[in-house]
């Protein structure tokens, strides 16, 4: 569910479960990973019956629609790279959440190129064995969309570099 706080306006992605096996994969991970570092992150409790997760969501136009329908510049393109990875670092997202945010339908430009992150949560019950590695694929998917041209000839060597330590090398953390 999309749900909005009536008094602050602020939006979340709600997760409602009573599924057992979803909710003891993710309590412990949740309360030791993201409870207090991670930004977007606002919370977890009962509800009745159900156990209920709640992230943060943005409003507005998704990297993937953002990039079929304007025609971007390299340095825009550039720019928006920049900020996707500078907003994860400063979020101190979890790799659970990082690998989710990391979709092009999830990650919100605004025109002046501020990023935002929508979080799914589909895959919430394997939040414990979510690795830096798939989070790196994952990045480069979007590094894959944003140069497609550019990788394709091999026309922007440090982006292309970039995008081959991505597939290759091991990261213990998003700084690396």
């Amino acid at each position: 569910y999309i749900c909005s706080d009536g008094t602050s306006g602020v939006l979340v992605t709600l997760l409602r479960t009573r599924d057992r096996s979803v909710i003891e994969a993710v309590v412990e991970y949740l309360k030791r990973e993201a409870s207090e570092k991670f930004a977007d992150f606002e919370g977890y409790f009962t509800s009745g019956e159900y156990f209920c997760i709640a992230a943060r969501y943005f409003d507005g136009m998704n990297l993937r629609r953002r990039l079929e329908r304007e025609n971007c510049t390299l340095r825009e393109r550039l720019e928006t790279l920049k900020n996707i990875l500078e907003k994860a670092i400063l979020l101190h997202m979890p790799e659970y959440f990082l690998c989710d945010a990391m979709k092009p339908e999830g990650i919100i430009v605004t025109p002046s190129l501020d990023i935002s992150f929508n979080y799914g949560l589909e895959e919430i019950k394997d939040c414990r064995g979510v690795t830096m590695e798939r989070c790196r694929q994952r990045i480069a998917v979007v590094l894959e969309l944003l140069f497609k041209r550019e990788l394709k000839k091999k026309m922007l060597m440090p982006v292309w570099n970039y995008h081959n330590t991505l597939l290759s090398d091991e990261f213990s953390d998003l700084m690396d």
